[in-house]
């Protein structure tokens, strides 16, 4: 090859760097490149494959179907390079190189802020970038060996990507504040009947569990709208006088403002299980390693401190 193997690799971070942010611009602040020698990185690789990798025609510049190739493969190399580096510098020495995680919107932004606070405390070294995407986006980027792991809810293993159990969400029947009533009974299957619900897609594995409670206390909800994710929900419920059922966690502080309000349903008590997955016989990093057992360790101590006090107030009560 007419370039050095550190040129060629550079050339590869690039490349996929614009596009992964869709953005010449970006990708040469990334690296701290100028545009002009972005773009001759990606030249240089379409020379030497013989054929175009980016029609930048396109705004956003959009991989070609050489490109859209050669990007999935690029990705696995890099990946594996990284490992392989991660884990011959963290012999005997702190930990460095980079960790990447692809999350779905409401695991990442519920977690991620203080687990990156943490682990950059004791991994100072250590490059943390994220990606946030949709449940089947996040197993294709684990799949192809695009990130070191993925975080997602109703964990779900297959051929190509195994997981592990992380922790638990309670599920919150909530509201307007415009229909809160102050009662401390619980709705009734027929009231509930009565609600406008604001539900998520049909496809997607929460609505699926939520009408499967439903119905088992012969419940068919009424949707009158139907969204993609939590934030879009829950800005449904806040702004209209229907209801959801939403992970505690997600609309603990609209519940804490007083934007929304939780409905007593002890009927619809359920769990969302949330899940780390990884690709079958890769093998993690020395950082990625220790990233996702912070991730699992820090929430056995919540559950067990959540416990504790649930333990606790019952013991009171029973006094």
């Amino acid at each position: 090859m007419a370039c050095s193997l550190a040129v060629q690799l550079r050339n590869l971070k690039v490349f996929c760097d614009v596009i992964d942010r869709r953005s010449f611009s970006r990708a040469a602040a990334e690296n701290g490149l100028t545009q002009s020698a972005v773009s001759q990185c990606v030249q240089q690789l379409e020379e030497l494959l013989g054929t175009r990798l980016v029609d930048r025609s396109k705004r956003p510049p959009t991989p070609t179907a050489e490109g859209k190739c050669f990007y999935d493969g690029c990705g696995q190399l890099l990946r594996q390079f990284e490992t392989l580096v991660d884990e011959v510098q963290s012999l005997g020495q702190q930990l460095s190189g980079r960790v990447k995680v692809a999350s779905i919107y409401s695991v990442g932004l519920s977690y991620l802020p203080g687990l990156v606070e943490k682990f950059e405390t004791l991994h100072p070294k250590v490059q943390l970038a994220f990606q946030f995407a949709q449940p089947e986006e996040v197993y294709g980027m684990v799949e192809r060996g695009l990130v070191d792991f993925g975080l997602v809810s109703y964990p779900a293993p297959n051929q190509s990507v195994a997981c592990r159990f992380w922790r638990e969400e309670p599920m919150l029947l909530v509201a307007s504040p415009k229909r809160k009533t102050n009662r401390v009974e619980d709705l009734t299957a027929e009231e509930l009947k009565q609600l406008a619900w604001i539900g998520f897609l049909p496809h997607l594995r929460i609505r699926q569990e939520i009408d499967r409670r439903l119905q088992s206390i012969g419940v068919t909800p009424r949707v009158v709208a139907e969204l993609d994710n939590i934030d879009s929900v829950k800005h449904a419920v806040t702004v209209n006088t229907g209801v959801a059922v939403l992970p505690e966690p997600t609309v603990r502080n609209e519940l804490a403002t007083g934007t929304l309000v939780s409905l007593p349903c002890r009927a619809l008590e359920m769990q969302r299980p949330l899940g780390v997955i990884y690709r079958r016989g890769a093998t993690l990093g020395a950082s990625a390693r220790v990233f996702m057992e912070l991730a699992i360790s820090e929430a056995a101590a919540e559950t067990a401190v959540s416990e504790a006090v649930t333990e606790n107030a019952n013991a009171v009560a029973g006094a």
